[in-house]
């Protein structure tokens, strides 16, 4: 089915930590990947190629909005925790596997499901992605602690699959015939897929998610500057709200 939440006012909020994926070898790509998808599935919302960005799991989320749940003074304490916390980190480099099909969670009150299409990634002999998000994850786990804060939902924890949403179907996939013309492209694509195409996380961004005709655009803020994993390039001041496309460093 299609997704409901594109045809609806998106109440939700999370507060998630999460690696863009603009300055790596495999955006271009990914870019061209976005075009592709549209012209196979028209009524797909694709996210814009400066947006695309790896989420490590929610730190916080609530289905019915910040408001009376977490104060501006909180979601910088989670910011804070999780940058003095986690460990001194080399980059860490994940492989393009494949772009593929993936059904969403049930959603409240349909029988169906609804489908995305995600960049899926592998981590380059090595398991520090996973030290990283339990680091951050553990971090924000004494934050809820100290605060009494109550999360609801599945959604809080370490993401053990490694992806990057690229689109969300607004309609059933399309077909003609017995073919799903959107299978068929992504055949295709996997072939084409570069032999380098790498996402290099340097540094973690942690995104405030807010309602969707909130007065910034495209429904969320940054907190900045971004969180390098080099321990020797953090700052230590307090971290400033920053609409779309201007994360500092």
């Amino acid at each position: 089915m299609g997704n409901p939440i594109l045809s609806a006012r998106d109440s939700r909020y999370g507060l998630t930590p999460d690696v863009l994926v603009s300055d790596s070898s495999v955006h271009p790509f990914l870019s061209e990947v976005l075009t592709q998808i549209k012209s196979a599935e028209p009524t797909a919302v694709c996210v814009e190629a400066p947006d695309l960005h790896m989420s490590l799991g929610e730190i916080f989320f609530s289905p019915s909005g910040r408001k009376g749940k977490l104060s501006s003074q909180q979601v910088r304490e989670f910011y804070r925790t999780v940058r003095d916390s986690i460990s001194d980190f080399n980059p860490i480099n994940l492989s393009l596997f494949g772009i593929i099909p993936a059904l969403d969670p049930v959603w409240a009150g349909h029988d169906k499901q609804s489908v995305s299409i995600i960049a899926a990634f592998l981590p380059n002999d090595s398991s520090a992605i996973y030290k990283l998000t339990d680091e951050i994850h553990d971090a924000a786990q004494r934050v809820r602690e100290k605060n009494h804060l109550g999360v609801e939902g599945p959604r809080v924890g370490p993401r053990k699959v490694l992806l990057v949403t690229l689109a969300r179907l607004m309609r059933e996939p399309r077909k003609i015939g017995e073919k799903f013309p959107i299978l068929s492209l992504l055949n295709k694509i996997n072939t084409e897929i570069p032999q380098e195409s790498y996402l290099i996380l340097r540094e973690v961004n942690i995104v405030s998610t807010t309602p969707v005709n909130y007065v910034l655009p495209k429904g969320y803020v940054t907190l900045a500057p971004q969180i390098p994993l080099s321990k020797s390039e953090r700052s230590i001041g307090e971290p400033t709200y920053l609409r779309p496309y201007k994360v500092g460093k």
